[in-house]
């Protein structure tokens, strides 16, 4: 009876998990009809008014419109509490984490929208970025990337064991998400990243 329960349960987990994986490939491959906007349509881009810095830095290949922008702003009511001085005042916080789903989530968003469309611009196929084995740019870049019909490669700083067989880092965290959109995967340790540098790898 004991062995029957252990394999249904071990039966329910690699279902939950395939179903898991199923599901996140569909989101990803549907999300822009979904949408109901091509999610690689480039608009243009007009620099805000209040920038006193100089307008020929800023991107002329316009932006994508990847996420939920703008982001609420928040109120913390905490008009009573917070007072400095005698100069009373209150808190907000800017909710970028609702910008897009868990796999594009944050502030990383904002960038990708000019990165992304400077490359679609350039006419390029893949994009290539580094970061830490969990990152959060890499995992976003990848899943951005996927969705405008770009290559992900991915150059994860990582130790020495994992940079001989990069099937060791596994499955967690970010890296299912690197994994389940498909993104290429390089390793090097973060020695070697600071010796050649990240234009060098």
């Amino acid at each position: 009876m004991l062995q029957k329960e252990w394999f249904h349960n071990f039966i329910v987990v690699i279902s939950a998990v395939s179903v898991t994986s199923f599901v996140f490939g569909i989101i990803i491959s549907l999300a822009p009809s979904c949408t109901g906007m091509k999610v690689s349509r480039i608009f243009p881009y007009t620099p805000p008014t209040w920038w006193p810095g100089q307008k020929e830095f800023f991107p002329k290949s316009g932006r994508l419109s990847l996420g939920n922008l703008p982001t609420p702003l928040h109120s913390l009511g905490l008009t009573n509490l917070c007072d400095v001085n005698g100069i009373s005042f209150n808190m907000f916080v800017k909710r970028d984490d609702m910008s897009g789903g868990v796999e594009m989530g944050g502030n990383k968003i904002r960038k990708l929208n000019f990165l992304l469309a400077d490359a679609l611009a350039g006419g390029y196929d893949s994009v290539v970025t580094i970061g830490g084995e969990q990152s959060n740019h890499c995992r976003a870049t990848a899943a951005a990337a996927r969705m405008v019909g770009l290559d992900p490669h991915l150059i994860l700083r990582t130790r020495k064991s994992y940079v001989d067989d990069n099937e060791m880092l596994g499955t967690t965290g970010n890296l299912l998400y690197d994994r389940f959109v498909g993104a290429t995967i390089y390793t090097c340790t973060p020695g070697e990243y600071g010796r050649v540098g990240s234009n060098a790898l």
